[in-house]
């Protein structure tokens, strides 16, 4: 099911969009009133020839101009009332039994899927498609129509065509109300997601900030005063970094940093975090294991680290890491066991740097 969900998310965001959806509906009343045309040629209906003969093209012009224009509001303003007055041009010249009077039913929610800055203007549309609905009722439903068609049969069949075409129009806007309100909610999944991960992850490194990492190790810690094991800790400090960012500058510097953050997620186990603790500063947690294996963990990246070969300003160098382990006891609190690895570290760093420090 998220499969799907994310399939069906990816096809409304880079798929479907608003310009793909109107230019779907007026291709669709060009292909309508293709049919009307042909139906009113059959019947020798001319003045509903001519009027077609005017539709076609004009929702074509609208097609076209959905493919290039970002504002629709105009363009479902001119189609309403094309529509409005193709119903009352049906219903003058062919009766009220023909059915074009549905359309009004249907044009009156139309407005109300267009941007309009006054809110007031699709309630005006609506409610002239409402009056007009009752005008016409009042006045034309015993109208005698000039190009009444005498058949009972072929009434029927207009009857049911105009009332398919009059459903289709509302199940359309009702899908396009479906699409807002799910196109709307994939953007607020997606900036939500956006802004949990600016809440969560160092920009530069891409590695978990320290506000997430405090979030992870109690989790961690939890896990191990139910279960009474141990888990570890290691904070790691570059070695001169700060020659670096004054010999090559801060660019260079942030390079540096964002190599070495790759290691890290290279090498620590998909079940450990890893995060900047900060500046030059790397963490990273294991969950419930021995010492042994945070410190083959550190010793592996502390390897990898000073083996890499960084290009800076045209000149090819190395740079070295300082680790410091520390065993948190189930019984301990984890500020302590930061401290004892911040301590190691330190340790590691007053006695010759690039070395892993875990007793």
């Amino acid at each position: 099911m998220k499969k799907l969900r994310k399939e069906i998310d990816f096809a409304i965001n880079d798929h479907l969009n608003e310009r793909t959806v109107y230019s779907i509906g007026s291709l669709t009343l060009m292909l309508g009133h293709v049919i009307y045309l042909a139906i009113f040629l059959v019947l020798n209906v001319w003045p509903m020839v001519w009027f077609n003969l005017f539709s076609v093209p004009f929702y074509a012009v609208m097609f076209v101009i959905n493919l290039k224009k970002t504002n629709y509001t105009q363009i479902l303003m001119l189609e309403t009332f094309e529509i409005m007055l193709h119903a009352l041009a049906g219903m003058y010249f062919m009766g009220w039994e023909a059915g074009f009077m549905i359309f009004y039913v249907c044009d009156a929610t139309i407005p109300f899927f267009g941007g309009f800055r006054k809110k007031a203007i699709p309630l005006i549309i609506s409610f002239t498609n409402i009056g007009l609905f009752v005008l016409l009722r009042h006045t034309m439903y015993d109208w005698a129509a000039p190009f009444h068609i005498n058949d009972p049969g072929i009434m029927k069949a207009l009857y049911l065509y105009n009332a398919l075409a009059a459903f289709l129009i509302a199940v359309y806007i009702s899908s396009y109300y479906i699409f807002i309100k799910e196109k709307m909610t994939a953007n607020m999944r997606r900036k939500n997601e956006h802004l949990q991960k600016l809440a969560t992850i160092d920009p530069l490194t891409e590695l978990f900030n320290r506000r997430a990492m405090m979030e992870y190790i109690k989790l961690i810690e939890k896990k191990a005063h139910a279960e009474h094991i141990n888990y570890n800790i290691c904070i790691a400090d570059i070695d001169d970094f700060k020659k670096i960012n004054d010999t090559y500058g801060h660019d260079a510097g942030d390079e540096v940093l964002r190599v070495i953050s790759k290691i890290f997620v290279d090498v620590v186990p998909t079940e450990g975090y890893v995060c900047r603790w900060g500046g030059e500063e790397i963490m990273f947690a294991l969950p419930p294991s021995d010492s042994d294996m945070a410190i083959f963990v550190a010793e592996k990246v502390r390897m990898k680290i000073a083996e890499q070969e960084f290009e800076l300003d045209g000149q090819k160098i190395h740079v070295t890491m300082t680790f410091g382990v520390c065993r948190v006891r189930p019984d301990e609190n984890y500020d302590s066991g930061i401290s004892r690895a911040d301590k190691r570290l330190y340790e590691g760093k007053r006695t010759g740097k690039n070395k892993v420090v875990a007793v």
